[in-house]
């Protein structure tokens, strides 16, 4: 009788071990690499600290252009040698070439473009990148940027420009600028007729892009506009652990909690951003390190960057991965996953 209970009880971990590790937990390699998202096929562009860890915002100079392919799971690489000023890196519709900013020690910046394998390097303007967007009826890739502002100005001013990526045709003035327009927190719809944006932070919302009609919905940061047609929108709340949903269509609302990820264990995470894809987003964190009223500003080497499914619901997350791993604090990322059917290798 005591053999058998023993036995029964082994058979019962056995079991409890095995779903936990089909299940993993989110990370890559969690359960011998079976977590929910192992097999997920993505790029991923970020910036990483070389210095003290601590430019959350990449104002300075001590500063990498990183890159991951999950086909390559590990492999983290520099996507343009050296160390300097990298902003805001955006990776094109095809998943194929990165848009970034870099600034200046005078507080000038330029915009470049570069291939996925760090080839074809080009400077396309004078100005900071904001965002991407493709042109479903012509099929042109559009930069959105501001330019450098005069001397002794915000660089948060109004004025919108947008230029094809691949040249053909010069800028366009596509919004006048009344109000002014925080730089890291615009993105389009995929239509391109509203952009979710700051005007300016705190206030969050949706600018129509034909009247430039503003419609604010609430107060935060890092704003987010669904990559598809449906116009939901999202605004990151001050406790920068919750995602503030509203479908723009019919004013519903809700919040996503976007701390739960097993590396981040409920603490303070940032720099949420929606893929091309409405079902996934990624997020730089944990931010452990208290400096003033929050953590963000501590930066810390612990500091990586996680991939999130939301359900199709969008009410919630229901897988996470961790997809760096190293020792420096890790910024400002930007995720595009691999349209289906597969792409040719």
């Amino acid at each position: 009788m005591i053999m058998r209970k023993k036995v029964v009880k082994t058979i019962v971990l056995l079991l409890a071990w095995t779903l936990l590790a089909g299940c993993g937990d989110g990370r890559e390699g969690a359960g011998n690499g079976q977590g929910p998202l192992a097999k997920l096929r993505f790029r991923l562009v970020w910036i990483q600290d070389a210095g003290d860890n601590r430019d959350v915002f990449c104002q300075g100079q001590r500063l990498r252009l990183m890159a991951l392919d999950s086909r390559r799971p590990g492999r983290e690489r520099q996507l343009v040698p050296g160390i300097g000023n990298f902003g805001k890196p955006l990776l094109s519709s095809d998943g194929k070439r990165v848009v970034y900013s870099s600034r200046d020690g005078k507080g000038r910046s330029a915009i470049w473009q570069v291939n996925w394998d760090g080839g074809g390097r080009r400077r396309i303007a004078d100005g900071r990148a904001l965002a991407l967007w493709l042109d479903p009826a012509s099929g042109l890739e559009w930069l959105y940027f501001q330019k450098n502002p005069p001397p002794g100005r915000s660089a948060d001013r109004g004025v919108l420009f947008r230029l094809p990526l691949d040249g053909g045709a010069g800028e366009e003035r596509v919004w006048p600028g009344n109000i002014p327009l925080s730089q890291d927190s615009l993105q389009l719809s995929a239509d391109g007729s509203r952009a979710a944006g700051l005007f300016p932070w705190p206030r969050a919302g949706v600018i129509g892009m034909a009247d430039g009609r503003i419609r604010i919905y609430d107060r935060g940061c890092w704003t987010a506009l669904a990559p598809d047609n449906s116009y939901v929108f999202w605004v990151f709340q001050a406790n920068h652990r919750r995602l503030s949903m509203v479908d723009t269509a019919s004013g519903r609302r809700w919040q996503v909690d976007i701390s739960g990820a097993p590396l981040v264990g409920g603490h303070e995470v940032y720099h949420p951003r929606w893929s091309n894809n409405r079902r996934y987003l990624a997020v730089s964190g944990p931010y452990t390190v208290m400096h003033g009223g929050n953590a963000i500003r501590g930066g810390g080497a612990g500091i990586e960057i996680l991939v999130g499914r939301f359900n199709s619901a969008l009410t919630g997350v229901e897988a996470w991965r961790q997809v760096t791993r190293n020792q420096r604090a890790d910024f400002f990322p930007d995720l595009w996953i691999e349209p289906r059917p597969l792409l040719a290798r």
